[in-house]
């Protein structure tokens, strides 16, 4: 079923904070163990009155899966990115991709099976390549690169464009809706 939903400010960081300090959530418990994080995905949809869980709660997952430093915050303040592991863009471009069988990417993929098994909806959201790179290298490389070699951006924007495809395929074969035949040949298609 579709259904509008309307964007409120609390529905930001601010909203997830609030849930963190009313129920006293562990951190960084929230964002890397499983339990924790269904647990806050079940108390933010029932504090922010929204008719799905929103998981993860940050924008540092993917480029955590593909091995950038995370900074995962406290009370105050979410997950940000750490020291960037990547000088240049040659060494973005030989990242390996984003691994899905580990770490806190495994457990926030364990937690959406979890909340389906359970009856719930489940929106995750993902994040773009700037959002992703900014997590691996510091953007002013990419920015200069858009300028300088745009050939090479062309093929970094590619390889993200592969990883988010395959972490939309990953959802989709263990949460399918309507798109989710076209999402995973494309995937397969791009190998």
């Amino acid at each position: 079923m579709i259904q509008d939903y309307e964007c409120r400010p609390e529905d930001s960081d601010h909203g997830m904070l609030e849930v963190i300090r009313t129920y006293q959530l562990p951190v960084p418990e929230i964002y890397v163990k499983m339990e924790e994080i269904l647990r806050f995905a079940k108390l933010e949809k029932e504090q922010n009155r929204k008719p799905f869980c929103t998981i993860p709660f940050d924008h540092t997952l993917e480029a955590g899966a593909m091995g950038g430093n995370v900074r995962y915050g406290n009370e105050t303040a979410g997950p940000r990115a750490e020291k960037p592991i990547c000088q240049s863009l040659e060494e973005l471009k030989a990242i390996s991709g984003m691994d899905f069988d580990s770490g806190r990417m495994k457990e926030t993929l364990d937690v959406c099976r979890e909340l389906r098994k359970q009856g719930e909806e489940v929106l995750f959201q993902m994040s773009g390549p700037l959002t992703i790179w900014n997590t691996l290298i510091d953007v002013k490389h990419i920015l200069k690169g858009i300028r300088k070699t745009p050939d090479q951006m062309e093929e970094i924007f590619g390889m993200i464009e592969t990883e988010m495809l395959r972490l939309a395929a990953c959802l989709e074969e263990h949460f399918p809706h309507s798109m989710a035949n076209a999402v995973v040949e494309e995937a397969k298609r791009r190998g």
